[in-house]
């Protein structure tokens, strides 16, 4: 009986495992895509991730799953130390992906845009850059980027002056799964008036002990923009509601139009007009971390919004490095911050836009414009031969 070497036997080992593509070493027990978690709950497994692209998929460096890609679980696949597949090795559950097999194995794992992000990417023109930063692939640039849509009309609404002013919106951004963001792009308007208080009160009787009385929920835009609001709300200007249930968006009572508006719950909070002035991830993180929400269809304009419209790097800060390129700004609009009672001020405050694009306190009981802010659900789909341009902006086929 022939002996077979050692130091043979060992290359021999090596070399199978070379050929098997297995690599006995242990990678995080948790890797993260948005919602969406690959549990390693058995040592020896590994993987490797590929993202697609214009040119087909790509290999992904390092542990972390492709931010904005979804996992296809139809192309990815699982081979066991002999280069066999394992046969539905990867589970889908409550947005969880685990692999359910107790082999020891190297996955291959495959993700994809959402088709609607590819038409966006493709339809973007020289001026126009798509990222993914803070939750959503993000238009960023100055006021030439591709990101037009008209909503509450299937028609093209850049005909006249007064279609843009009822039917125009912007693309803020759009979710991995296909949500889009939008907000409108001009001021609210009802009765020829574009100016709102944030709230007609503004005292300690009114607002309560720590104003919680006039915060976001409490506030008079809140209410009347989500078509809410009731005759004692009224306030000085305009009719009770501004925007859902109001007279001039009238597309609004149109239940096709107000159904693919997303219920979404919305964060709020205060932040220190000194922490607004740091970066846009610093900003679009503490904006994470309040605890407040509620659901509604219409929000207003974060911070963050406005910081990475204009910026790819991080680097963006009020006035001066933000304004020069952000297709989003636009002076005096109400911004979905509430500081409550500042003391050296002597009442209750909102946040907005000053006359030079920088953020600013104003009282609650002032004037200021107002945009809504909203997601759309992820079922719709775009007309494929609008383009995103003023002249050829996005159409929504309401019926699909």
């Amino acid at each position: 009986m022939r002996i077979i070497n050692k130091k043979y036997l060992l290359i021999i080992l090596l070399v199978g495992i070379v050929l098997t593509g297995v690599i006995i070493t242990k990678p995080k027990e948790n890797v993260k895509l948005d919602n969406v978690i690959l549990k390693q709950e058995i040592s020896n497994r590994t993987f490797a991730m590929y993202k697609e692209s214009e040119e087909g998929y790509t290999e992904v460096e390092g542990t972390q799953f492709p931010e904005g890609y979804v996992l296809n679980l139809s192309e990815s696949k699982c081979i066991d130390n002999n280069g066999a597949e394992i046969k539905d090795a990867l589970q889908e559950e409550g947005g969880n992906i685990s692999l359910r097999t107790n082999k020891s194995s190297y996955c291959y794992l495959y993700f994809d845009l959402n088709p609607l992000v590819k038409k966006l990417l493709h339809d973007k023109n020289e001026d126009t850059e798509i990222n993914y930063v803070g939750d959503l692939w993000r238009y960023q640039g100055t006021d030439n980027v591709n990101n037009w849509i008209c909503f509450g009309t299937e028609e093209n609404c850049s005909t006249t002056e007064e279609d843009i002013d009822k039917y125009m919106y912007r693309i803020i951004g759009i979710t991995s799964d296909g949500s889009l963001k939008l907000i409108k792009e001009t001021f609210v308007n009802e009765d020829n008036n574009i100016l709102f208080q944030w709230n007609n009160k503004n005292s300690q009787e009114d607002c309560g002990p720590s104003g919680e009385l006039c915060n976001w929920p409490n506030s008079m835009i809140y209410k009347r923009l989500n078509g809410i609001s009731n005759g004692e709300e009224k306030g000085a200007n305009g009719n009770s509601n501004i925007f859902i249930n109001s007279e001039y968006y009238d597309y609004l009572s149109n239940n096709s139009w107000l159904y693919i508006i997303k219920d979404t719950n919305w964060k709020y909070g205060t932040m220190d007009l000194y922490m607004a002035g740091h970066g846009s991830e610093f900003v679009y993180k503490l904006e994470q971390e309040w605890q407040d929400t509620i659901t509604a269809k219409i929000g207003i304009l974060n911070i963050s919004d406005y910081y990475f419209s204009a910026d790819k790097n991080g680097n963006c800060y009020e006035t001066v490095i933000c304004q020069n390129y952000s297709w989003i700004l636009k002076q005096l609009e109400w911004l979905m911050i509430y500081n409550g009672y500042i003391r050296i001020y002597g009442g209750y405050y909102a946040e907005k836009f000053g006359a030079s694009g920088n953020i600013t306190h104003s009282a609650i009981s002032n004037d200021a414009s107002v945009r809504p802010v909203f997601y759309l659900n992820s079922n719709m789909s775009l007309k494929e031969d609008s383009i995103g341009t003023k002249e050829n902006p996005y159409i929504i086929n309401i019926e699909a």
